[in-house]
Parts: structure tokens; C-alpha cells; sequence
């Protein structure tokens, strides 16, 4: 699924995020606050979260909107009720969505799902590769949790390579709600172009003073020179 231009200049921008998502306490953690980072050698790119969803029941159409953790209208018609996700009617699953720099689906993307926190060596416990559309789940029976007591569901899931990070996964007081998670890879930003003509950098002041010296013993050592012929 190729990116509009706004859809492009939207993830540029931030991820785009259902209105669920602060509720059930979702949240992202981005790549450079990982404490694994450092196993991460750079490729050139990251992938970076550009949307977050729920849906609600299974259901992708707009039957059920009001009940919590129902889809939002734009994913709905996004995302072609759930056509173009392959499992989409899960109705308690951990969905993560792999799309290149392009837009495109990434058949065969590894993809990481733990329970609990990060570290500097953690292990997933589930791994599994993209489908061909991109696409792969794992469900979250059991996963039960109640935001209303501050709690946040106990999944996180990423994909492979220097990406980013979603936590808090899992089912508010056990009701049947879905999560869809949007990863896409994004190309570091190359480095400027060397400036054909640089401006000279300013002298400190240390080194000021010493030209002037330097200057001020030359004309002195003139001086006597000259001093020295006139008198001769």
C-alpha cells in the first residue's frame, strides 16, 4: 500500500494514533531510547512507528463505534476494513505491519513480541517472519489488565533492525480489543554536502595577540636597522 503525499507528510510528522491508544495507556518507545540500542549496528534506516490502532470485537466497520477500543473511521477506511490484513478479524491479537521506505509490504520481516520490560540483552519470546502481505500476529489471551487502576497491557512488539518499540499491549478488564501496530523504514538523512567555499574560521583572541606581537617585533627589528645605517 503505497503512501498519499499527505499520508507521507503525516508520518513525517509523528505517528498517527487511535483515539483509544492513550486510554488503554499504549505508548512508543523510539529506537534511541532502547537499552539494547547498542546491539543495533546502523544499515542506513530505521523503522519507525506510523500508526497505532485498535479495533474492537474483530470488527473493522464502523458498527460498534463508541464501545472502547473500537477502530477509528480513518483506519477503517485505510486499512479496506480489514482486507488488506491478512488474520484481521482476531479479535484478541497483537497485529505488527511492516512497510518498506516506499509504502510497500515486506514479506518475510522478522518480527519480535515479548511480555514485561526491555533490557540490554533481552530475548523475545515470540518471532516470527512477515507474511506476504507484511503482516503477523500473535494473541493475547489471558493478557488481561484494568487501565482505570493505572495499569497498561503487559505485550511490547517490534520489528527487527534499529525500530522502534511499542508497549502496553494486552486486554482492558478482558474485553475482546486488537492492536495494530504500522512500522516503516525510513532512511537516515544523509550528510550535507562539504560547503566548495568555506568562510575561514575566526582567530581566537591568543592567536591575535600573538600576530600582533609577531608584527610589532618585525617593525621593532626594521627600526633598529634602520637606526644602525643612519648611524654608520
Amino acid at each position: 500500500m503505497a503512501l498519499t503525499q499527505q499520508q507521507g507528510a503525516e508520518a513525517a510528522a509523528g505517528p498517527r494514533l487511535g483515539r483509544w491508544i492513550d486510554e488503554l495507556h499504549g505508548a512508543i518507545v523510539p529506537f534511541e531510547k532502547r537499552p539494547d540500542a547498542a546491539r543495533w549496528p546502523s544499515d542506513g534506516a530505521f523503522w519507525r512507528i506510523t500508526e497505532v490502532f485498535t479495533t474492537r470485537d474483530g470488527r473493522w466497520d464502523l458498527e460498534n463505534q463508541g464501545a472502547r477500543g473500537c477502530i477509528d473511521p480513518w483506519a477503517s477506511s485505510e486499512w479496506q476494513m480489514g482486507s488488506a490484513i491478512e488474520g484481521a478479524g482476531g479479535a484478541v491479537h497483537f497485529f505488527l505491519v511492516a512497510l518498506d521506505r516506499n509504502g510497500q509490504r515486506v514479506p518475510g520481516k522478522g518480527m519480535w513480541w515479548w511480555p514485561g520490560d526491555m533490557s540490554a540483552n533481552f530475548t523475545p519470546l515470540n518471532t516470527k517472519d512477515a507474511k506476504t502481505d507484511g503482516t503477523e500476529n500473535i494473541p493475547l489471551n489471558g493478557y488481561s489488565y484494568v487501565p482505570e487502576r493505572g495499569e497498561h497491557g503487559a505485550w511490547s512488539g517490534c520489528v527487527f533492525g534499529r525500530s522502534d518499540v511499542f508497549v502496553g499491549a494486552g486486554l482492558p478488564a478482558n474485553e475482546h480489543v486488537s492492536w495494530v501496530i504500522v512500522f516503516q523504514e525510513v532512511v537516515d538523512a544523509a550528510p550535507p554536502d562539504p560547503d566548495p567555499d568555506p568562510e575561514p574560521e575566526p582567530e581566537t583572541e591568543a592567536a591575535w595577540r600573538a600576530a600582533v606581537l609577531d608584527l610589532l617585533s618585525a617593525i621593532l627589528a626594521r627600526v633598529d636597522d634602520l637606526a644602525t645605517h643612519l648611524g654608520a
